[in-house]
């Protein structure tokens, strides 16, 4: 009982392995990314705005325009970490794929048909 209990607690647990994303995957990750972080950078800097015309028109106690300010900076500093994986993501769905692969080729010799396997390379650009 010892030992199946001991097995459980410390055994380690295998993760499956991340998908590959295609090009145009990562193309739509990016677009979608620059959306978010323009979305952000706008309403961000909104905010700030209307922040600090609330605090000007504030009393002495009344710190709920620093708060709005205070957000809409938040808001429109976040921004960054979107903006450097749009980049990212773009480069990678630029990116130009080269692969080796086996390829079959299908002879005639001798009245019969025959496959040979031969080493293929492939270069994709992607635009």
């Amino acid at each position: 009982m010892l030992v199946c209990l001991a097995q459980n607690v410390f055994s380690q647990r295998i993760r499956a392995p991340k998908k590959q994303l295609s090009p145009q995957e990562y193309r739509e990750k990016s677009n979608d990314q620059l959306v978010l972080g323009s979305v952000l950078l706008i309403g961000g800097t909104g905010l700030a705005f209307l922040g600090a015309n609330v605090q000007r028109n504030a009393t002495l106690w009344d710190f709920s325009g620093l708060i709005i300010e205070t957000v809409g900076i938040f808001a429109a500093g976040g921004v960054i970490p979107l903006f450097i994986g749009a980049y990212i993501n773009h480069k990678k769905g630029k990116t130009m794929a080269f692969s080796m692969k086996p390829s079959n080729a299908v002879t005639l010799q001798k009245l019969k048909f025959s496959s040979h396997p031969f080493p293929s390379l492939s270069l994709q650009i992607n635009f």
